[in-house]
């Protein structure tokens, strides 16, 4: 490694009391679903003094070649992440990627996929929604269909879709454009297809990276976790905004039952209380989950 990469300034961090060495590895930019491009979010990470960064977008990675520089350039390691929306006994669960190599990948040509079917389902909620005379949305509708040919990077929904009736007058908030608009089964229309939690799980290890559950909700885990765990689930989502103290001690000792690694992350999409680094890893969390990686021979400097 590197005389003064940023990987070995983390490392050599992880020797410093626990406020240093921390990384916010679930980040949402306008690549998905949030309102800081990539760009802010980069310099966001850095004022608040994070060490590692991850941008887990909603079934893309595209634009991590054009973050990562930035983030070295300020001192930080850049991960190369992703949030999958999967399936999982008929529901759906997030299944966070870490350390992928961002190359063509049985991953990267289903994720190509998944997104050319929300290109779809945008179309249609916005065709559905002038097809009720809400008016303005031409524009939109000729410009999704302008890029019809090629497979966008944006992994669209039904957020992108609140961003334009707020524009166009139709919703004077997201909230509003939900509540009036996009709950409505009769308007989203095409159901969302999802990817099977074995797929993904498979797709992100022959990628050579490693899976984290995402936010896992206390009614679901005794359920789920071992099943998981068999099919290869690495981590778990420990430390997250929502949780309380006592879910957060629960999912530690079900991780370390397991055998699981610990990630953790604000969820930033934008302004407000889940500001980036507001919620993290540090300390023996991070230097365990690096170890790991070596001992797996995951690529830490990506």
């Amino acid at each position: 490694m590197t005389r003064g990469s940023p990987m070995t300034k983390l490392l050599a961090s992880l020797g410093r009391p626990v406020s240093q060495g921390r990384a916010d590895f679930h980040l949402h930019s306008t690549m998905s679903d949030g309102q800081y491009t990539y760009r802010e979010l980069v310099d966001l990470c850095a004022r608040a003094g994070l060490d590692a960064m991850a941008i887990t977008d909603h079934d893309t990675m595209g634009a991590f070649d054009e973050w990562a520089p930035m983030a070295r350039a300020r001192q930080m390691v850049p991960v190369c992440g992703v949030e999958i929306t999967t399936e999982f006994h008929q529901k759906e669960i997030h299944i966070l990627a870490y350390w992928i190599a961002p190359t063509p990948s049985p991953l990267g040509n289903r994720l190509d996929e998944y997104r050319n079917l929300r290109w779809e389902r945008f179309l249609s909620i916005l065709v559905n929604l002038k097809s009720r005379g809400l008016s303005g949305l031409d524009r939109y509708i000729n410009g999704a269909l302008a890029k019809k040919d090629g497979p966008t990077e944006v992994a669209l929904g039904r957020r992108h879709v609140a961003e334009i009736l707020i524009v166009e007058k139709h919703a004077s908030s997201l909230r509003q454009a939900f509540d009036r608009y996009l709950n409505d089964p009769l308007v989203v229309g095409i159901p969302r297809e999802r990817i099977r939690a074995q797929e993904a799980i498979d797709w992100v290890r022959d990628s050579g990276g490693i899976t984290s559950w995402a936010h896992p909700s206390e009614n679901r885990v005794g359920e789920c976790l071992p099943e998981l765990v068999k099919m290869g689930l690495s981590a778990v989502e420990v430390e997250y905004p929502d949780f309380k103290n006592s879910w957060t001690k629960t999912l530690r000792k079900m991780a370390s039952n397991h055998g699981l690694l610990i990630t953790g992350g604000s969820d930033c999409h934008g302004p407000g209380n889940r500001w980036p680094g507001s919620t993290n890893i540090g300390g023996k969390d991070l230097e365990t989950l690096l170890e790991a990686l070596k001992k797996r021979n995951v690529s830490c400097t990506l």
